[in-house]
């Protein structure tokens, strides 16, 4: 198949690529800027907030695989109401013009309208427009996405390196980290199967930690004791997020703050059964992703 593919050069993404390449599909990737030329890999420049330029990354498709998204609104210019929602329509818009029906789609757990954070406000808009498209879609939500050049490890790996680590409240919220690898063989594999369209997946991987219980398992793996921790009131890092959140160097905004204490979680499995994908937990891929 030849599939065209938006968000295709970042840390999922790119491993998504990897995966259809692996495979034997074709990928047309959109780019803002040039790349070096990759085997079973063509670019196309534009961006998905101007509907006209995708057009050429579109034609002659057989599927989409819509990737686009941000996690922090940094800077100003660039909001999730324009990467999440907008963008999304935009890629149906043109999707429908050029008579490509197969359509999958990255969303992420606990989007809804009814939600505090704007992040996931405007990924369950971006959602709804999926399912009233008519296109043969599937989604996909998942949970924290772990892996090599992954931010949230990686940042968690950063603190373990200080003499006291920051805990956001009592740290009892619950995340179910989920192996980049794992998302990209669901993303490839549900190409080829019928059963997948008009689906929406819940994707968490195979474990349950507290945000505590998640440093202290990554300490271990590192072969360190458990970190003396400090408890900031989640009010003070509110003000914090509020002040400092639209800073480069501040690690969390208002919005992340809000997702990370919503907590992302999921008793669901079909991914794993549908499209045959052994989970694998951060022990299992601990070392070969961060040593």
């Amino acid at each position: 198949m030849k599939i065209a593919v938006t968000g295709g050069t970042g840390f999922v993404g790119s491993r998504i690529v990897k995966e259809l390449v692996s495979a034997g599909h074709e990928v047309r990737l959109l780019v803002r800027k040039p790349l070096s030329p990759r085997a079973g890999v063509e670019t196309v420049m534009g961006n998905v907030e101007e509907p006209d330029s995708l057009l050429p990354l579109v034609n002659g498709c057989d599927a989409i695989i819509h990737l686009v998204g941000i996690i922090r609104e940094f800077p100003p210019t660039i909001t999730y109401e324009g990467l999440h929602s907008q963008a999304t329509q935009n890629m149906l818009q043109v999707a429908r013009a050029e008579g490509v029906k197969r359509f999958v789609h990255m969303s992420a757990l606990g989007s809804s309208l009814e939600s505090n954070s704007a992040y996931h406000r405007t990924k369950c808009a971006a959602e709804q427009a999926v399912r009233q498209s008519e296109l043969d879609y599937t989604i996909f939500k998942p949970s924290v996405i772990f892996g090599p050049q992954d931010e949230f490890i990686n940042m968690l790996l950063r603190f373990l390196r200080m003499p006291v680590v920051p805990i956001i409240g009592d740290g009892k919220y619950q995340l179910q980290p989920v192996s980049v690898e794992n998302i990209a063989q669901a993303f490839t594999r549900c190409l080829g199967q019928a059963e997948a369209v008009g689906k929406t997946y819940e994707v968490g991987g195979p474990k349950r930690y507290s945000y505590v219980e998640l440093v202290d398992s990554l300490a271990q793996l590192k072969g360190k004791a458990k970190p003396l921790k400090i408890h900031q009131p989640v009010s003070l890092m509110e003000f914090s997020a509020k002040t400092l959140g639209r800073f480069a160097f501040f690690p969390i905004s208002t919005d992340q703050l809000r997702m990370l204490l919503q907590g992302s979680t999921t008793d669901e499995t079909d991914v794993f059964t549908d499209f045959d994908i052994a989970p694998w937990s951060l022990e299992d891929k601990f070392n070969e992703y961060y040593c």
